[in-house]
């Protein structure tokens, strides 16, 4: 499919779905279980591990963004 200049092909990147964020921090406390987290999400297994991996990527890029700038000394 092209869209301006570009070729994309495959498909369109699904959204997080709502409430990712308070049962991800369930599934880390263990309160929730991996299947538990699948079916009150709506997520199908390998769409579940593929969208917790991103997460993960996510969570530890914007750690290393906030310990980076974190003790930056700015004007």
């Amino acid at each position: 499919m092209w869209k301006g200049n570009e070729w994309f092909a495959g498909r369109s990147k699904m959204a997080f779905p709502d409430g990712w964020d308070e049962l991800y921090e369930k599934w880390e406390k263990q309160e929730i279980s991996s299947k538990e987290f699948m079916e009150q999400s709506g997520l199908k297994k390998a769409t579940f591990y593929n969208m917790l991996t991103e997460y993960k990527a996510m969570l530890k890029e914007q750690n290393d963004y906030l310990k980076r700038y974190a003790n930056a000394d700015w004007p």
